[in-house]
């Protein structure tokens, strides 16, 4: 399907599609990996005694969606008001950088993360255990002795909660920074959509001006008006001469 092109050109992806629909986007994007990440650290909290390391770490994450969710509704409040194309055009600008900073490092923390966690749970791994090049590793980031005494359902919750879980929000962190790229987009094209936006008005009105048609007919206009005003003129000397030759 040959979609109709505005102004000769489209601009960006999805360019049909309003704006808001990306923000709302990154409400809800922002939201799931929140909620998920918040479940994942209240389960996984046991193992958080031995590793303040991941604690932090993982508060940090969380803190990351939630400042995101912040901007994202207040990008889509200006937006609802019109704000973002008048008094607050460079400061969504500067909002959207800002957010795209905190997608950054949120997906760089949550690869450390899933890498720290992959080392907690070869710790209960036998041959892991037993190998000292890990543990000596492994003890520099956690206790391993305590989770080592953990029972089997907190190692089954441990190794596949923390996964899903981080792996999620990378990928809602890659869409999200997708979103956001549109978005900048819109707003640098003073538009909702991915195209400029005519003035109906104006432009039937430069159409009529610009329209040849119309210049041909002023123009005709101007001329039969010229020629009517030369043959009164010539009339009203004729009367005149008659006027003198009859004196």
């Amino acid at each position: 399907m040959n979609k109709k092109k505005k102004q000769g050109h489209e601009f960006g992806c999805c360019p049909n599609t309003h704006a808001k629909f990306y923000e709302i986007s990154l409400i809800i994007g922002f939201s799931l990996s929140l909620a998920l990440l918040i479940v994942n650290m209240i389960l996984t909290l046991w193992c958080f005694k031995a590793s303040y390391c991941l604690l932090s770490l993982e508060i940090v994450i969380i803190a990351l969606n939630a400042i995101n969710i912040i901007l994202s509704i207040i990008l889509r409040c200006w937006r609802s008001n019109g704000s973002v194309f008048k008094n607050n055009f460079s400061v969504s600008i500067c909002v959207l950088y800002f957010i795209l900073v905190l997608i950054i490092i949120n997906l760089l923390s949550s690869l450390v993360a899933e890498f720290f966690y992959f080392f907690v749970y070869a710790a209960y791994e036998e041959n892991m255990v037993k190998s000292k090049f890990i543990i000596d590793i492994f003890y520099k980031i956690v206790n391993a002795e305590k989770l080592v005494e953990s029972n089997e359902s907190k190692v089954n919750i441990l190794k596949i909660l923390p996964w899903i879980a981080f792996n999620f929000n990378i990928c809602i962190q890659i869409i999200m920074l997708i979103f956001i790229l549109i978005i900048r987009g819109r707003i640098n094209l003073n538009s909702d959509y991915g195209f400029i936006k005519k003035d109906k008005s104006r432009s039937s009105m430069s159409k009529v001006s610009i329209n040849p048609k119309n210049k041909r007919r002023k123009s005709a206009g101007l001329i039969t008006s010229k020629n009517s005003e030369i043959k009164e003129f010539k009339k009203v000397k004729k009367k005149k001469k008659k006027r003198y030759s009859m004196n």
